[in-house]
């Protein structure tokens, strides 16, 4: 026979928790299964060939698609930055406008350079060129994100909507992708390439747990507190 009398505070406490915690541990599980579809991305590009976008309509399943793509840099479109960390080291990823041969307008991320003095930034090709790289999506903001420096032209995520209004962009131009260049003239040269990330690290399945097994410990100290308090009593049936 169990005798059982809960503290009402604790109870409510303790269920409160509960709640927390497995809204926490499965919110992992969810971010687990996004990190492994971003890593089966980043590989499938590792691996693909270019593919000629010319005259193709970008679309979100097109994300981390390794493409090519033939036109001219605008250099009467003034230079954007995104403010960063490349390996350790900060500093900014150079953004450029190009015009596709079918008219249309990308920004694309030349590379990266670091926030130092005496750094001279290779000039952009004057020539009709085809370009490599990873189209990018652009993400989406959150309150942590920091307002950008319109009159130094610094940003700290890839707005390219604000960017556009700020270099007076108004023709046709791609708002939720950037191309990110993976195959530069010279690798001698500012900005140095920074291509598709490294394989990002995957704990979710860790946190998950951690968060779940929070849960469970929490209620064993619950009951055995309720045990040394004489709230949960077990006794055997009586003959």
């Amino acid at each position: 026979m169990i005798k059982f009398r809960p503290a009402i505070g604790m109870s409510v406490v303790v269920v409160l928790a509960t709640i927390i915690l497995l809204a926490l541990g499965q919110w992992q599980l969810q971010r687990l299964h996004w990190k492994n579809e971003l890593i089966a991305q980043l590989d499938s590009a590792k691996q693909q060939s270019p593919m000629d976008i010319t005259g193709i309509e970008i679309t979100g399943d097109m994300a981390w698609k390794k493409v090519s793509v033939r036109g001219n840099y605008r250099p009467e479109y003034s230079l954007t930055r995104i403010y960063g960390i490349s390996g350790g080291v900060p500093g900014y990823r150079y953004l450029n406008v190009f015009e596709t041969v079918d008219g249309r307008n990308l920004f694309v991320v030349r590379g990266f350079v670091p926030d130092r003095a005496g750094i001279k930034i290779a000039a952009l090709p004057t020539a009709q060129i085809t370009l490599v790289g990873l189209l990018r999506s652009v993400g989406s903001e959150n309150w942590l994100t920091p307002v950008p420096d319109l009159e130094e032209k610094i940003w700290y995520r890839r707005d390219l909507a604000s960017m556009a209004t700020a270099i007076s962009l108004q023709e046709n131009y791609e708002a939720n992708f950037t191309l990110d260049l993976t195959i530069a003239d010279s690798d001698k040269q500012w900005p140095k390439l920074v291509g598709a990330p490294p394989e990002p690290v995957n704990n979710h399945l860790d946190y998950a747990l951690t968060w779940f097994g929070m849960a469970l410990v929490l209620w064993v100290i619950y009951f055995a507190w309720h045990f040394k308090n004489g709230l949960l009593v077990f006794r055997g049936r009586k003959k």
